[in-house]
């Protein structure tokens, strides 16, 4: 098959590899804006689309134009799944169809005489628009004098001795010339085209083959090389130890390495090149315990600029980088949003627009000033984390355009809802621009569609000032098929992956976890996300994924010692770089499987979505498994929550009216963090976000809470009792750790009334509830709280509590569906830690770590410690403190 090349693009593409021919030929070729007649063939073979090949049938094109005036989005474009005559693809046979533009302009409906066209963008698909190409481009140019040059066949870079036919032709009659490495081979005079065809035979030979064409209006001229690959000469990587990405020398230079069992051949292809495969730039292979790594050293990068690349492997696959810590999509990146990472590399769609890209820049990780530079979780047990999607958690509604930039901005909001940890749904490079990010195809990388490597440095960097950690979500089970490990090899070959799952849990491709470089990779994954962007931690997807392959004999649900095994590693591995690292496992196996994680320090997901939907709903439910001993793990060794990502959102379950569904909702909250261990809030948890849910939208956009929500007084209620609730974890982290343990009175299947109690040296606290329909008196046996020592920590909506005491009992009279918590005054509460807005003005006075934060203007400020004395700075010891801004006073806790 052939392929067209211009003079303005032919020697960057065709110097890169051209897989296969063009799905869409234009006649006549090359294409101006002034052809007449034009015409566009299909060939459904080139397009790999089985469900448009062997059709007798006709098709049609979703069809529009790049312009001047519309460079990067589709203008003109048809309605998609018009089929009227206009848009159909005629079948002429063979798996070729045609459609007649006629003049571009006329066709196309562009009256302006100052907007040119760029490209010709193109779509085939059926008449039901249920199957389809991916988006095609036949490139359109400026009225004038040039010549393409086409190849048969379509790829100039060769692995064996192969004949090939050059075509020129030129848009105006002229002499035409071909050449091969500067030596003349073919002529003629006041021709449109002229061939020639030669055979090229010399492994690790480049020749360039040139076409020119003059006449009185000019010269053009365009080169197509031809590289013949060769394999790869033995070299030991520097220093004799292989290692993988792009390394940066003490001389300046940077060495470049891949891993690449069963492969020969590896070039590496730069921007700093031009984007030429050249056979100088062929890698050397060491191999290392049994693998094969290529490696190649680059000079003159400058440290600042952007570099993007991608590999030649074997001269037929082209892939990015696997510990590329940005990457370019071809597919996606034409969609980001211009300000979302304003000063990003962008794809070179002009050259090509077939492959990922990897991109390397020096000081990537040197330009970020870090603020804080030694956090740490100090008592994981008492966290309350809270899980977010950065896509749905800011922007408008169900728009996916929620950024990191607009996450910082909802810091303080965090921070005063009195959650420690946040955890952010994968940002790592995920196919598309809107997803959960469970489809990783880069996992150094951040996706470019949240904004800057530097955006997510800042957001934690100021959660940590705040006090708060940061935990990423990743998944290890699976990756689609751009990641670099499957696009380098033939389907089902790849030795990183299965070629069938041996789980039940397949999604995308599998990966083959006992491979040596994938479990190595994992622990680099990690050790990247923990030392350049300071994370505190990880949690798990799928880990029922992550055992061996031979291990699921007895089924995925049943023990499995090699993901136990795994974990125990990876976890091991994490601690070297930072020994409080939280490890977190979406496991949701079996007691027997997850206690040996729990012993080692892991936390497991404890998913009691089902007892917390009954609760909602006023029916039994025993939410005492909020708590890991009572579900037979070690103690405090589960994160347990009423609804993650996955789950149905309790308040959409609840049925009930809105004013009783909310208290429920705060009674579910009272249940859940009164219990030992760290526990998860699902993002809007404190507003009771209710909007339905079904699998079919499970993972589409989402709305944001309207602005009637922040000022409903019963989701006010509800969100003032998580903030009381998650303040009382915050500021008395001991009472929830692992020597604590609670008493409960009434958790089972019932709608009882019940209590749970917790005790340490002189505090206590105390939880009444009610789930019934009716007032009950929740009577409980204190050992500290009385009367004249309690404060009231919190308290549904609508009831202003009393507590009773008689002897060692004290009790309440909750109303229906309500709840209260006590605590003895050695207790902090939220009153003693936070504060609204100060007054009228614009400030936001928060603790973090080691600091005071005020946010917004101001002239005066004075600290004092709950002494009296006065702070030389805003820099003082974790601790209680008393801070006047401009004559506001309210009190703080530094952590």
């Amino acid at each position: 098959m052939k392929r067209i090349l211009t003079a303005l693009t032919a020697l960057i593409i065709m110097s890169t590899l051209s897989v296969k021919a063009a799905m869409f030929t234009p006649t006549p070729q090359p294409l101006q804006e002034s052809s007449k007649n034009v015409v566009l063939t299909f060939d459904a073979m080139e397009s790999g689309v089985a469900g448009l090949q062997g059709l007798s049938t006709d098709l049609y094109v979703h069809i529009g134009v790049l312009t001047n005036l519309s460079p990067d989005a589709w203008a003109y474009a048809s309605k998609w799944g018009d089929n009227t005559a206009k848009y159909k693809l005629t079948n002429i046979g063979n798996n070729k169809y045609q459609i007649n533009i006629g003049d571009i302009h006329t066709y196309f409906g562009i009256t302006n005489a100052n907007e040119h066209v760029n490209k010709i963008c193109i779509i085939a698909r059926n008449a039901a628009g249920n199957v389809q190409t991916a988006d095609q481009f036949v490139e359109v140019y400026p009225e004038g004098l040039y010549v393409s040059l086409t190849t048969n066949p379509a790829s100039t870079t060769i692995t064996k001795a192969t004949e090939i036919t050059f075509t020129a032709s030129a848009t105006q009659s002229a002499d035409l010339k071909i050449y091969v490495d500067d030596k003349e081979v073919k002529s003629a005079s006041n021709a449109t085209t002229i061939s020639y065809t030669q055979t090229f035979s010399t492994p690790g030979v480049q020749n360039n083959v040139k076409a020119v064409a003059s006449n009185s209006n000019g010269t053009k001229e365009v080169t197509v090389p031809v590289l013949y690959v060769k394999a790869s000469e033995q070299q030991n990587y520097p220093g004799g130890t292989p290692k993988q990405g792009a390394v940066k020398n003490a001389d300046g230079s940077v060495t470049f390495c891949i891993a690449a069992p069963g492969k020969s051949s590896v070039i590496i292809v730069g921007s700093w090149d031009n984007y030429q495969a050249l056979s100088t730039n062929t890698m050397k292979y060491q191999d290392y315990n049994g693998f094969r790594y290529f490696w190649h050293t680059v000079t003159g990068l400058d440290n600042s600029t952007y570099y993007p690349y991608y590999y030649l492997v074997d001269g037929k696959y082209k892939v990015s980088d696997p510990y590329a810590h940005l990457v370019l999509d071809h597919l996606s990146d034409k969609w980001l949003e211009e300000d979302v990472y304003a000063d990003r590399p962008r794809y070179p769609y002009s050259q090509f627009d077939d492959t990922m890209l990897a991109v390397y820049k020096g000081d990537l990780h040197d330009t970020y000033k870090w603020q804080v530079k030694d956090f740490k979780v100090t008592n994981p047990n008492s966290l309350v984390i809270y899980e977010l999607l950065l896509r749905d958690f800011t922007g408008k509604s169900n728009t996916a355009d929620g950024t990191i930039r607009q996450a910082i901005d909802q810091i303080p909001y965090l921070n005063e809802l009195g959650v420690s940890a946040i955890e952010l749904m994968p940002v790592m490079e995920f196919d598309g621009n809107n997803s959960w990010g469970y489809n990783t195809n880069s996992y150094m990388a951040l996706d470019k569609a949240y904004g800057s490597p530097d955006d997510l440095k800042e957001f934690i960097d100021k959660c940590h000032k705040a006090g708060i950690a940061v935990f990423l979500d990743i998944v290890f089970n699976h990756t689609p098929g751009l990641h670099p490990w499957y696009a380098m090899y033939d389907a089902g070959t790849s030795p990183f992956y299965n070629k069938t799952a041996p789980h039940d849990h397949s999604v995308y491709e599998d990966i083959r976890q006992e491979y040596p470089l994938v479990e190595q990779h994992w622990v680099d994954v990690l050790t990247h996300w923990l030392t350049n962007y300071k994370v505190d931690g990880f949690r798990f997807d799928l880990v029922k994924g992550l055992g061996d392959s031979n291990s699921y004999g007895k089924g995925t649900e049943t023990y499995n010692q090699t993901r136990i095994d795994r974990m125990i590693r990876l976890h091991a591995a994490m601690k070297k770089v930072n020994p409080n690292v939280v490890h977190i496992n979406e496991l949701l196996a079996s007691a027997e499987e997850e206690r040996p994680l729990g012993d080692d320090g892991q936390y497991q997901w404890n998913n009691q979505n089902g007892n917390a939907i009954n609760f909602a709903q006023g029916k039994a439910a025993n939410l005492r498994y909020f708590n890991a001993m009572e579900c037979s793990r070690p103690v405090c060794s589960t994160v347990d929550y009423a609804q993650s990502h996955d789950e149905p959102w309790v308040g959409n379950k609840s049925g009930a009216a809105t004013s009783t569904k909310m208290k429920r909702l705060g009674s579910i909250a009272a249940q859940l963090m009164m219990s030992p261990g760290p526990k998860m809030m699902w993002q809007f948890d404190e507003l009771g976000y209710d909007y339905p849910l079904t699998e079919a939208n499970r993972t589409d956009p989402k709305f944001m809470p309207p602005a009637g929500w922040y000022n409903s007084n019963d989701r006010k209620a509800l969100k003032q009792n998580y903030t009381e609730l998650n303040w009382m974890r915050r500021s008395n982290p001991e009472m929830f750790d692992k020597d604590v343990t609670p008493v409960y009175t009434n958790f089972n299947q019932s709608t009882s009334a019940r209590s749970i109690r917790l005790t340490k040296g002189d505090k206590e606290i105390i939880a009444f509830i009610n789930p019934g329909s009716s007032t009950a008196t929740v009577t409980v046996s204190a050992t500290r709280l009385t009367t004249a020592n309690s404060n009231l920590l919190s308290a549904s909506r609508n009831f202003t509590p009393t507590l009773n005491g008689t002897g060692t009992s004290v009790s309440v009279s909750v109303p229906a569906n309500s709840f209260c918590v006590y605590a003895t005054k050695a207790v902090a509460g939220v009153d003693d830690v936070i504060t609204d807005e100060i007054g009228n003005t614009a400030c936001k006075v928060y603790g973090g770590t080691g600091e005071i934060i005020i946010e917004g203007e101001y002239d005066n400020v004075a600290v004092y410690n709950m002494s009296g004395m006065m702070m030389p700075s805003l820099n003082v010891a974790s601790g209680l403190y008393i801070v006047n801004v401009d004559g506001q006073v309210t009190k703080v806790l530094v952590k």
